[in-house]
């Protein structure tokens, strides 16, 4: 259950309008190229050169009418310039890609493009897009709004934005009860409501711990479920297994930066972060719309090698200013700068956005950084900014 007293929305959502049906007479070769166009052109879009590339291709390959196997090996080969030795059985970043860009197809309907006449939309199970001029009898796609939703949530982390996303995917779970993405998602959302201290889930772990359970069943080799067994491992102190999570996630994903990344984030928070980097780009790729907070990992490796400028920049990365965790980072690597006044104003910026840290730091810090040298020593960079630990207790393993 949700203290689910808000229906208040996150800045920037706008209603998700329907998804299209074909209409009769399809847009003409001239209209498709102007709405590719616009696509490419929109924020989502223009972040991802992977999935500009590939949209380009099959838009291409359904305009001129052919209707060739366009599968995943003409995809690698086309659009990501694989050469012959391409086999989808080995490497799975057509089938990854593909996904993601259905969504965010989808996503984009649901934002910039709701008022769009054309759209461009990938079935389940297909590669080939269908066109069509928009249908105004269709209803709203309610795993489409509760993922818009979600995305908004993990750009800003607080009370209201989890209770709008706990709705909304609640709601598209009663429609789509075995979608992994919603299973995955709501999962997530439940661990950052015990993590965080949010109060709009009234048993998180146990709810994580159903929602995560049906994810495995309906689809076990899904990145976003396997991600999130690392995040739920790692929310019980069970660093061995989270710490595998990420190992198996750097190993099968190779070609797709936004899920290698998710692996090495749970390598970087289990072990030691600074070796971690050594190993693995903790940097976030152009090619993601991943949220601020994976710049965590970064600042971690940086802050543990010492370098606190290297840090201080991750931390300014980190952005989403309502969000007392990117304040933590700031506050340390400034404090360890020597730079007090800037450390103190931002500790003044932390306690408003998180009064409870004051009573157990350790308690806040441990859930996430659990590398005991990193965690004493984001503590010690608090102190000198002027945050009294005193005597805190570990974290409780659960």
């Amino acid at each position: 259950m949700t203290t689910d007293s808000t229906s208040e929305q996150p800045s920037g959502l706008q209603p998700v309008k329907p998804r299209p049906e074909p209409a009769s007479g399809g847009p003409s070769t001239d209209e498709v190229a102007r709405q590719l166009s616009v696509i490419l052109s929109s924020s989502r879009f223009r972040r991802s050169p992977v999935l500009r590339r590939i949209l380009g291709f099959v838009i291409e390959e359904t305009v001129r009418g052919d209707r060739g196997t366009l599968d995943a090996t003409a995809i690698a080969r086309g659009a990501l310039g694989k050469g012959d030795s391409f086999r989808s059985s080995r490497d799975a970043s057509v089938r990854v890609a593909m996904n993601r860009l259905r969504t965010a197809l989808a996503l984009y309907y649901a934002t910039e493009g709701a008022a769009d006449d054309i759209v461009i939309a990938l079935e389940p199970g297909s590669n080939r897009p269908v066109i069509a001029f928009r249908s105004t009898d269709q209803t709203a796609d309610p795993a489409c709004e509760a993922i818009v939703i979600v995305e908004a949530y993990q750009e800003i982390i607080t009370p209201k934005a989890s209770a709008l996303a706990l709705r909304a995917l609640r709601a598209a779970l009663e429609a789509q009860p075995d979608n992994p993405q919603l299973l995955a998602a709501y999962t997530d959302i439940c661990l950052d409501a015990y993590k965080f201290r949010l109060g709009t889930v009234e048993r998180p772990l146990e709810e994580a711990a159903g929602a995560l359970e049906r994810a495995k069943m309906v689809d076990p080799q899904n990145p976003a479920v396997r991600f999130q067994c690392g995040m739920f491992a790692l929310a019980h102190d069970e660093l061995a297994a989270a710490a595998q999570c990420g190992r198996e996630l750097v190993r099968d994903y190779p070609t797709d930066p936004a899920i290698m990344l998710g692996g090495s984030w749970l390598l970087a928070h289990t072990a030691n972060p600074t070796r971690v980097a050594r190993d693995h780009d903790l940097c976030l790729p152009e090619d993601t719309s991943l949220p601020g907070w994976m710049n965590h990992a970064r600042f971690l490796a940086s802050y543990h090698a010492r370098e606190y400028e290297a840090a201080l920049s991750a931390a300014i990365d980190f952005g989403m200013p309502h969000f007392f965790w990117g304040a933590i980072d700031k506050t340390a690597a400034l404090a360890q700068l020597g730079l007090r006044d800037a450390a103190r104003r931002q500790l003044t910026r932390l306690l408003d956005l998180n009064p409870h840290l004051v009573e157990n730091p350790r308690w806040h810090l441990g859930h996430h950084i659990k590398h005991q040298g990193t965690l004493e020593h984001v503590l010690e960079g608090l102190c000198r900014a002027g945050l009294g630990t005193g005597s805190f207790p570990t974290p409780r393993r659960l």
